[in-house]
């Protein structure tokens, strides 16, 4: 990253799942940088389980806690900051180390997004006027 631009990035540990955290998260946000311009939700998590497996409850809590009521209390606390643009990019499976590409050896059958290709999506969204 070009140093001139390092000053312009803020690191903050937060884990999602938890509500007090992302409330404190957003309340730094709001005294140290004076709000959020734009919200990425990208937190999000896999088990490998299925909806009638026994013994799964605390990993489909897990997974409810951090993909969708994670993306809740962010986009919640994000519109108590200040004026922002949220955009929901939602890209199904991307080639991360989250994802076990050895349980889908075929890609051909089940084709996977690269990180760049939602970073442009991203990049693109950000981008669009405010009326887009």
């Amino acid at each position: 990253m070009p140093t001139d631009q390092v000053a312009r990035f803020h690191a903050r540990k937060c884990d999602v799942s938890d509500e007090q955290q992302v409330i404190d998260t957003f309340n730094w946000i709001d005294q140290t940088l004076g709000g959020a311009d734009v919200l990425v939700n990208n937190a999000g998590i896999m088990r490998y389980t299925t909806l009638i497996g026994e013994g799964n409850s605390a990993d489909l809590r897990a997974t409810l806690d951090t993909n969708v009521l994670g993306v809740t209390w962010c986009t919640r606390e994000a519109f108590r900051c200040t004026k922002i643009k949220i955009t929901s990019v939602s890209p199904g499976a991307v080639d991360t180390e989250i994802f076990d590409t050895a349980l889908f050896p075929n890609d051909d059958v089940f084709p996977m997004l690269r990180s760049e290709d939602v970073a442009d999506a991203i990049s693109y969204c950000i981008q669009t006027p405010p009326n887009v």
